[in-house]
């Protein structure tokens, strides 16, 4: 929407030397407020008495300071749709300060949006706003903030130092059974905090317009709405994820993107400067399992297309086409990935995740059987990983290969019977 497109930097975290275990939630929820910020959306609708287009507030949520650069961490279906969005940020002598946001890129995939706010220019809030004016006027800070003033949210990476009272791990970022704390506005009640535990670990969880995000943190503490975006934390205050989505026919079950997605998709964002999410790719279009299934194919994934000028194009991997009497002919099935079966796209993903551009894997293909020879033929070849590198679609939060392999799918399918068919996936 507009005003959305801002200026990347490099991020500026907090070292690792100055984060220590807080002796109590109060005092890690005392020194995480200031990080935390109270997120406000608008989009211009018609005035129905002046017809006019007016800025009406769409929704709230939550989001962190991730640098002293003014970069501000939430997800993506807090912010998607909007045209415009303010920021409220407390700081730490408890005055608040209210600042536009600017969209720096998103990764719909995995639910996060990256925004930027210049804290020497605090505003004032839109006329309609809901949520974004502090209590009394006193409170309101309104002179330049220098970026020193600002906290971000420390990391957490696979060479932090254990929070020792959680039972923490060398090299294990997070653990079941640690203890954790979301913060965040839900319901618009400004920093709220619930504390619980690690539950589980890589678990999946849905998106109505996206691939399932992997490799989630289940916890108990409560997330409700509002508190989209928010960070969950250790006990020395570290982000340990984002705090995304809820179980809604189950109470006391949330779920967050693990820190590490969001370090790569953030850092990511930052660097390209909102252009692009680079990820793994073998540079197929795939069909999902389930439509695999209802063409016939009993075992791994349909190759629906295969990229131009690819390795794997010229490998002679197969992609399914219609033959010039009308006829589908199926191509391969991809049903193992370094040796790992390929039971569903989902697990494919997982597995991508774990691997960057020029990575060689091997995949096992299962060609269809042609006349000739009535038996499928095996197929093993190494192949390299490509880049994912695209633009990202604010609105919709799918790229284009996407759409285009789900025409691709449609097309070729066209004509089957009903429930034969189905669309296509990463």
């Amino acid at each position: 929407g507009r005003g959305w497109r801002g200026s990347g930097a490099s991020s500026e975290s907090i070292s690792q030397s100055s984060v220590r275990e807080f002796a109590s939630m109060t005092e890690l929820f005392v020194e995480s407020k200031p990080s935390v910020v109270h997120i406000e959306t608008f989009k211009e609708e018609k005035d129905p008495f002046t017809s006019e287009k007016v800025l009406q507030p769409r929704g709230t949520g939550s989001g962190f300071l991730y640098d002293r650069k003014g970069h501000i961490v939430t997800n993506w279906h807090v912010v998607k749709g909007a045209e415009k969005a303010q920021v409220k940020l407390t700081l730490q002598d408890d005055t608040q300060a209210i600042f536009n946001a600017t969209l720096t890129g998103a990764d719909p995939d995995k639910d996060i949006a990256v925004l930027h706010i210049n804290s020497t220019e605090p505003t004032d809030p839109l006329p309609l706003s809901r949520n974004m004016r502090p209590k009394t006027a006193a409170e309101r800070r309104q002179t330049p903030i220098p970026s020193s003033d600002l906290r971000p949210v420390p990391s957490i990476t696979a060479d932090s130092p254990p929070a020792t009272r959680t039972g923490g791990l060398p090299g294990q970022v997070v653990a079941v059974g640690q203890r954790v704390a979301a913060i965040g506005n839900p319901h618009g009640l400004e920093h709220t905090l619930t504390v619980g535990v690690v539950s589980g670990l890589q678990r999946e969880i849905g998106q109505p317009d996206g691939p399932p995000i992997q490799n989630c943190i289940q916890t108990d503490a409560a997330i409700n709405p509002g508190n989209s975006g928010g960070p969950l934390l250790d006990c020395m205050g570290r982000l340990v994820g984002i705090n995304t989505a809820i179980r809604r026919d189950a109470g006391g079950i949330g779920f967050s993107v693990h820190a590490e997605d969001v370090s790569r998709s953030v850092e990511s964002i930052i660097s390209t400067k909102g252009m692009a999410v680079e990820r793994a790719r073998l540079g197929l279009a795939l069909m999902t399992a389930e439509g695999s299934r209802h063409v016939g194919v009993n075992k791994g994934l349909l190759v629906l297309h295969v990229g131009e000028g690819t390795e794997a194009e010229r490998l002679g991997i197969k992609g399914t086409r219609r033959s010039k009497t009308g006829q589908v002919e199926l191509g391969d099935a991809l049903v193992s990935f370094d040796g790992l079966p390929v039971d569903n796209e989902a697990h494919l993903s997982l597995l991508l995740e774990e691997r960057k551009q020029g990575d060689v894997v091997r995949l096992t293909l299962l060609r269809p059987a042609t006349e000739d020879e009535g038996e499928q033929e095996k197929v093993d070849l190494q192949v390299p990983l490509v880049s994912s590198l695209r633009p990202e679609l604010r609105e919709m939060g799918r790229d284009r290969n996407v759409k285009e392999e789900k025409t691709l799918g449609r097309s070729l399918f066209e004509g089957l019977e009903e429930g034969e068919g189905s669309e296509a996936t990463e």
